[in-house]
């Protein structure tokens, strides 16, 4: 289990101005994604605003989570090829639930291929 993947340091140097592709072996990164069994995204909402405390930069979160979901989903450098992901966007409360139901195949709750799942 990471917090972090290379996803997120490729969102921080997008937000930078840095085009990612020629900052990294993309190869590399490639190879490291493809060891993850499930990427869990935990993007902004207003109940994470509302819980945790405030950030001190928040325009950079913002914009990194924004570059996140975008490298992520459109996946512009074809990192995230056949990955199941998850994205917690829902009630915080029901989040350690809806990762363990993805960790279940038995449950049906992962999906068959790369794509928005939301289990909330």
């Amino acid at each position: 289990m990471f917090d972090r993947t290379p996803l997120d340091f490729l969102a921080y140097l997008t937000v930078c101005g840095v085009d990612p592709a020629d900052m990294v072996d993309v190869d590399l990164v490639r190879s490291a994604m493809a060891t993850i069994d499930l990427l869990v995204v935990v993007p902004i909402t207003e109940d994470t605003d509302r819980l945790l405390p405030r950030a001190d930069f928040p325009e950079l979160g913002a914009a990194v989570n924004d570059a996140l979901l975008e490298l992520v989903y459109d996946d512009p450098l074809q990192l995230c090829e056949g990955l199941t992901v998850v994205e917690l966007a829902g009630p915080v409360d029901r989040r350690v639930e809806t990762v363990l139901a993805a960790l279940r195949p038995d449950v049906g709750a992962r999906s068959p291929s790369f794509g928005r799942t939301d289990l909330s």
